[in-house]
């Protein structure tokens, strides 16, 4: 099945000829799809931005496609209504809902829409001024976030629609699901000033009560009478011959240059059987890279390869500590140093779909103005952005969860993040965090 794209040549066609690769590869797509530029022949003509007597007809409005890349503040998601779905678009101004196909016209730019998200347009143009302690954009000007859409996998309803518009079967797919943990610290009380940092967080978080039942804690894991709490894998770690994700990932940290890092080492003994573990349950372990790798190569390639030589086998899975990505670096070393899957792009303080899609992609590189290499899985759910927009409190979370997971049951893909440090008695109730965890388990 071919379709031709047919649209006036420009300096965008790069940026458009990436969404029809997109589209042609997405996992709901038939697999003989094929969508080009100006194609002598094809099976299905569509015009984008040109008017002629035959064809289907898009319209084109260059937003994200303008050439001098601004990225405005007021860009608005109006709604069409589908045959399934209700569809949003990334338009300049406000309409009313109309039909998304209706006599052979699209009602909006779906080619502009999808490169808008999964390019991270917005995040690439971020002005200084919508970025946080961290350097990246708040989650609250996300687009997405800001009209309350980021729920839903916005880019793969686009797909599933567009091609039911043009007489195609789309592949109807049960939402899949991928399970990965992060270490970021291996022990609780590992040192004595972490000691006395958890009294001093408990006193002020909890009062007596709470320093007391930190003290108490300390003690029975100091006279080997209790695990640390951060000695969670019996629990966390699970085998993939049990359940059905289609990812089963470990990411592990190997150095850094900051405060936030280097709080194990991987020649840690401990660490060695937790590795053990994961890889005999069927983990794959990846690079949980550091803080400051967001732009330096050079540490990135240390800490990727002096893992790979530890494990004996290559990295081929990342995910950026504190999900530190730099749209104008980070996906450059990350291909730079062959890696093949990324699982960066999600959020930090909330659930939902960053790119407005769950299922693997190249991202786009606007130097080269081609997609990259390596596939970003987007990271959909993790545990602390699960548990902050549930304002911490782990009933709602579950019932957040549930919701969720019920709005999006087929087509699309959630990728879950678990770390071993949210099973801590001094922070939260254990027993309710591990039916929340039993939830998540129960979706593989």
């Amino acid at each position: 099945m071919t379709i031709n794209l047919h649209t006036t040549p420009s300096e965008h066609d790069p940026l458009i000829q990436y969404v029809c690769q997109f589209i042609a590869n997405h996992p709901l797509s038939p697999t003989d799809l094929n969508i080009d530029l100006n194609l002598s022949s094809a099976t299905i003509q569509i015009n984008y931005g040109t008017t002629s007597k035959t064809g289907l007809f898009i319209p084109k409005q260059n937003l994200a496609f303008q050439a001098d890349g601004s990225a405005p503040d007021d860009y608005i998601a109006n709604t069409y209504h589908s045959q399934t779905y209700t569809l949003y678009s990334v338009e300049s101004e406000a309409k009313a809902d109309t039909p998304f196909f209706s006599s052979g016209q699209f009602g909006f730019d779906i080619i502009e829409a999808i490169f808008f998200h999964i390019s991270r347009f917005e995040e690439h143009h971020c002005p200084i001024e919508y970025k946080d302690e961290w350097d990246m954009m708040y989650e609250t000007h996300h687009f997405l976030v800001k009209h309350n859409i980021h729920h839903i996998p916005v880019v793969d309803h686009l797909v599933f629609e567009f091609l039911i518009s043009l007489g195609l079967s789309p592949r109807t797919r049960q939402t899949r699901f991928s399970l990965t943990h992060d270490v970021d610290v291996l022990r609780k009380f590992r040192n004595p000033n972490r000691i006395l940092r958890s009294l001093v967080r408990s006193l002020l978080d909890n009062g007596l009560s709470g320093f007391a039942k930190t003290l108490q804690l300390i003690w029975r894991v100091l006279t080997k009478q209790d695990k640390d709490p951060y000695n969670s894998f019996e629990f966390l770690l699970v085998d993939s011959s049990t359940y059905h994700f289609e990812h089963f990932v470990l990411f592990i940290m190997n150095g850094g240059t900051s405060s936030h890092d280097n709080y194990y080492q991987i020649n840690d003994n401990y660490l060695s059987s937790v590795i053990e573990s994961a890889r005999r349950m069927g983990y794959t372990i990846g690079l949980h890279s550091s803080y400051h790798t967001d732009q330096n190569g050079r540490q990135f390639e240390k800490e990727q390869s002096g893992l790979a030589k530890h494990l004996n086998h290559p990295i081929v899975y990342n995910r950026q500590h504190f999900l530190h990505f730099d749209f104008n670096k980070t996906a450059n070393l990350i291909d730079d140093n062959d890696v093949k899957i990324d699982s960066t792009l999600g959020y930090q303080r909330l659930i939902g779909f960053r790119c407005g899609t769950g299922f693997p992609f190249h991202l786009f590189d606007f130097d080269s103005q081609k997609a990259f290499r390596f596939k970003e899985l987007p990271m959909v759910v993790m545990d602390g952005g699960l548990l902050a927009e549930a304002d911490q409190d782990i009933a709602a979370a579950q019932q957040l969860l549930s919701t969720f997971v019920k709005q999006n049951t087929q087509h699309t893909h959630i990728t879950f993040n678990v770390h071993n440090t949210i099973f801590d008695p001094t922070k939260r109730d254990v027993e309710q965090m591990r039916k929340l965890y039993l939830q998540i388990l129960g979706y593989g």
